[in-house]
């Protein structure tokens, strides 16, 4: 094999593909896309994708070599790439890497992503995560927002959208609504929902009982 064949073979290991997701791979064609009827289990997602023979090759080359499946291959490659992958923060913070937005629930990984902006969120994005801010008690356990609510975020998330789109039709006329919306879906999957609105009257201060000071001069007979 010539030497620019085995340049291209260590190349492949450093392949960046835009996509942070699992992705099980099958019956991979010359020039075609990589498709498969998804199994039933974990690896759920598809990833459809054209190559040209020469790194149709080269994947295959790889993946006889390390006696791994075409799937593993690409797979191991996403994710070196993302290792190699850091986020700055401020001096006194370590920076971040993947395993900082990560988590096994879809919104609290979206809502992660959504909130950085070095990774670029949308417009729609953005607006998702300023509807979780402004209706903390449901996403997140203080108003620090510091700590998400997982079981309430998966009750919720699959009708993100519909939410949200509630809250923007509604938040000059009643700014409340979609906030009472949600109380109603988890209170019907039998969790209790938080308090809505927002309790935002503050506690009256204590009266002080101590009897006003007298002016000094009252003491001083003339």
């Amino acid at each position: 094999m010539s030497i620019a064949w085995k340049n291209r073979a260590r190349t492949i290991n450093r392949i960046v593909l835009p996509i942070f997701v699992w992705h099980d791979l099958h019956k991979l064609r010359w020039g075609e896309p990589m498709v498969r009827e998804p199994k039933k289990g974990l690896k759920s997602e598809v990833l459809s994708m054209r190559m040209d023979p020469s790194t149709r090759f080269l994947v295959d080359y790889i993946a006889r070599f390390r006696g791994q499946s075409i799937s593993t291959v690409v797979e191991r490659a996403i994710q070196e790439a993302a290792d190699r992958i850091e986020i700055d923060c401020p001096e006194d913070m370590k920076n971040k890497t993947w395993k900082d937005f990560w988590s096994v629930s879809e919104g609290i990984r979206s809502l992660k992503i959504w909130s950085e902006k070095s990774l670029y969120p949308n417009y729609e994005e953005q607006s998702i995560v300023s509807f979780a801010n402004s209706h903390w008690p449901f996403f997140f356990s203080t108003e620090k927002k510091s700590h998400y609510k997982e079981y309430m975020i998966d009750i919720l998330w699959p009708r993100i959208n519909e939410f949200v789109e509630i809250w923007n039709k509604s938040k000059y006329t009643d700014y409340f609504k979609a906030g009472r919306a949600m109380r109603e879906v988890v209170e019907s999957a039998g969790v209790k929902a938080p308090d809505w609105p927002i309790n935002t009257v503050k506690p009256t201060p204590a009266v002080d009982a101590r009897p006003p000071a007298q002016d000094m001069d009252d003491d001083i007979p003339f």
